[in-house]
């Protein structure tokens, strides 16, 4: 499977974007799979990723909670 990626276009107002990602996701509009392929990335690498921080931050006796943008 080819996946294109055009180049990623510096956004003008990141939070905003990102607040507008947020609330589609949480609307269910979108999947997460879905967000990341929007930014040009790559969702199983993502997931992969993330896997690999929560299991670090485990290892560490971390406690990550990841939070929602602030207008």
């Amino acid at each position: 499977k080819a996946d294109h990626h055009s180049p990623r276009v510096k956004p003008i107002d990141p939070l905003k974007d990102i607040n507008a990602i947020v609330a589609a996701l949480d609307a269910g509009i979108i999947s997460r799979s879905g967000a990341v392929r929007g930014e040009n990335g790559n969702p199983e690498q993502v997931q992969a990723e993330r896997a690999k921080d929560k299991t670090e931050d485990e290892r560490l006796g971390l406690n990550v909670v990841p939070q929602a943008p602030t207008h």
